[in-house]
């Protein structure tokens, strides 16, 4: 979901080999070959030719289930030693989510999941949100299968980073090395 967000352009100015990969690319963004059309579970990215991935604010986007096939992917595409980092990794006391009005109950949010309406966004088709049980049973121990490793991360130190920090969690999940 890097397709109106300036980090890869960053990135690139700083000397890293930076890409951009979302289902679709603000035109403002277009005309950079490293932003990407494509979708981030099925990417034509070589086997074992990442060194490292970053999410902000995507990865609870990702519908049904393609938040498990992203794993997959990553395990194919990344080096041996390679790291992922989601950022944040949203969280709640039960599994649910929110969608925004014309997306609301027609079938978008997960079958177990709780889900809010939120009238103040457009284009929300379902955010999810996990619950601890539900953040083992369908991302961790998925990780564990790949052979990943994972740590989750808890930012105890939000307020000091400013009062609009919403940044609870973080996972950051690695390809062992050979």
């Amino acid at each position: 979901a890097a397709g109106s967000s300036p980090w890869a352009r960053i990135l690139r100015t700083h000397g890293t080999n930076a890409y951009a990969i979302d289902l679709s690319i603000n035109p403002a963004f277009k005309s950079l070959d490293y932003y990407m059309a494509m979708d981030a579970t099925n990417t034509t990215f070589t086997s074992n030719s990442v060194d490292a991935m970053s999410l902000q604010c995507a990865y609870e986007m990702f519908l049904g289930d393609s938040d498990r096939e992203f794993l997959d992917e990553c395990q194919r595409i990344l080096k041996p030693g390679g790291v992922v980092v989601i950022s944040p990794l949203y969280m709640h006391t039960h599994h649910c989510g929110y969608s925004s009005p014309e997306y609301w109950g027609k079938g978008y949010s997960d079958v177990e999941a709780v889900d809010y309406i939120r009238r103040d966004i457009r284009g929300i088709p379902f955010s999810r949100k996990y619950s601890a049980k539900t953040l083992k049973q369908r991302i961790l121990d998925r990780l564990s299968e790949l052979g990943m490793q994972f740590v989750v991360y808890r930012l105890d130190n939000k307020v000091a980073l400013g009062r609009n920090i919403y940044c609870h969690f973080i996972l950051k999940f690695t390809k062992p090395p050979i």
